[in-house]
């Protein structure tokens, strides 16, 4: 009888952790990004792919996106360049012009170089951080938040610790 009543406690505590949401996501491999509590893992639907698209993709370069996360009044992009280095996606994104820049600068995150930009393109404005992937440095890592609220993406751009914060969570 014991046996079977520590059974049933085992499969209790197996099921109510695998119904538990996820904090943290998992992107390029083995990067993980802590979840805020107003944001959301959401479906890469054709409409999510096309609005990632026009901050990530033109002629010179591709950027799948990997991850979409949603939250109230933003939205949050994972993708990987396939073929291009954290420099030359720097470069790039200097020379488009298909957005404004607003503000650039050169960081460090995860023991490496981050490019990150401040840019409006039509009526949203963009904070992207460009890095090495830590665990997996062959792979290019774009993170972008995108808002119509120019305040917001300003924000997190300017006071990027918190993101940082977030992109250096362990579990």
């Amino acid at each position: 009888m014991k046996k079977y009543t520590f059974s049933i406690v085992i499969l209790f505590i197996i099921i109510s952790s695998s119904c538990q949401s996820k904090k943290y996501i998992s992107f390029a491999g083995r990067e993980k990004y802590h979840l805020s509590e107003n944001e959301e893992l959401t479906e890469r639907s054709k409409a999510v792919v096309a609005e990632y698209d026009k901050y990530n993709n033109n002629l010179e370069h591709q950027v799948p996106l990997e991850k979409y996360v949603q939250a109230n009044n933003y939205k949050l992009y994972f993708g990987l360049a396939l073929y291009d280095t954290p420099e030359m996606m720097n470069e790039i994104y200097l020379d488009d012009k298909t957005h404004t820049i607003i503000n650039h600068k050169i960081d460090s995150l995860k023991k490496t170089t981050s490019y990150n930009f401040f840019a409006k393109k039509e009526d949203e404005f963009n904070y992207k951080i460009i890095y090495k992937a830590s665990k997996r440095p062959n792979l290019t890592v774009v993170i972008n938040f995108t808002s119509k609220d120019s305040s917001l993406i300003g924000n997190f751009y300017e006071n990027n610790e918190e993101i940082i914060k977030k992109l250096k969570y362990k579990k």
